[in-house]
């Protein structure tokens, strides 16, 4: 099972509960933005997408909080960088 796969079923699921709008960033999103849409736009996680419509990923409230936790606080201004892995696309540290 891949990441991608993993995360379609779970947009799949929320969209059959009758919430149609499934919150999304790019690619480059910026870790304070990423941090301010799900604080002001009330969700946990926000699904990380170039068009919309394809997943490259997932970015939750506690995967930030674990890659602050290992990386250090730079003030924001870091990106999320996304790399190919076997199965799937999964957020890398840099």
């Amino acid at each position: 099972m891949t990441v991608a796969s993993i995360v379609a079923g779970k947009v799949a699921a929320l969209r059959a509960s009758g919430n149609e709008e499934v919150r999304t960033v790019k690619p480059d999103v910026t870790v304070a933005e990423a941090i301010r849409r799900m604080r002001d736009e009330l969700v946990g996680a926000l699904v990380v997408s170039e068009d919309g419509t394809s997943i490259l990923g997932i970015i939750s409230d506690r995967g930030i909080v674990d890659a602050l936790a290992d990386h250090g606080v730079d003030g924001g201004s870091a990106t999320f960088p996304w790399s190919m892995r076997r199965g799937g696309f999964a957020a890398s540290s840099a």
